[in-house]
């Protein structure tokens, strides 16, 4: 087995897509992933939702790499894209996952708004920890998660033709597989059973030299 099986692994157990519905909003979560912003441009063009908030300062991958937070870099992308202006809310200081959703929240009640459902874009190998996080910090909203890509040689492949090396990408992912357990320990999001077979890939992956983002 070489590394893209032992990925394939972790890969199958972090993804997870909703089906499509209409929703309130649309939030786009920042990181070093460029295709979030046209992925939840294209959701809100198709009539998915009527606004998107982009949250998002910088750090993992993209401190030192992106010339301007990730909410911010993610907006002119989909202003780019055919989304206006006065559509798009914009979330700068949040630099961790905890701190989007809370940052969000708080910008949406200042305007009045309080949404029912919202349509999350992550990264596809976010979406299983981005839904539960939003599950136990924020219970009220029933959350739809729309990642787009589904294969991860295609999204390798997407993310290389976007810049971001390989090893950052496995990197990143390793990391968030390990805080799916980390992280539901310490109460910031819900439990979910890990196979077996996920764990040992992200051992094989560590021992690898993929570990720069394990949290220790």
């Amino acid at each position: 087995m070489d590394k893209y099986d032992y990925l394939e692994d972790l890969w199958k157990y972090l993804y997870r897509e909703d089906p499509l519905q209409p929703a309130d909003g649309i939030i786009g979560f920042g990181s070093h992933d460029v295709t979030t912003a046209r992925r939840a441009a294209r959701l809100y063009l198709d009539g998915w939702a009527p606004w998107i908030l982009f949250t998002g300062y910088l750090g993992k991958g993209t401190l030192g790499v992106f010339p301007k937070p990730e909410a911010e870099l993610f907006a002119e992308i989909a202003r780019e894209e055919g989304v206006p202006q006065d559509k798009i809310f914009v979330e700068n200081k949040a630099t961790n996952t905890g701190e989007n959703i809370r940052f969000a929240r708080e910008l949406l009640e200042k305007r009045g708004l309080v949404p029912k459902t919202i349509i999350a874009v992550h990264k596809p190998y976010m979406t299983r920890r981005v839904w539960a996080a939003m599950g136990k910090q924020w219970p009220q909203v029933h959350v739809v998660v729309a990642p787009g890509n589904a294969s991860l040689r295609d999204y390798v492949a997407e993310m290389l033709r976007d810049g971001v090396e390989e090893e950052e990408m496995i990197s990143s992912l390793v990391g968030d597989f390990q805080r799916m357990d980390v992280f539901a320990r310490v109460g910031y999001q819900l439990p979910q059973e890990i196979p077996q077979a996920a764990w040992a890939s992200y051992e094989k992956l560590v021992d690898m030299g993929y570990g720069k983002y394990v949290v220790t």
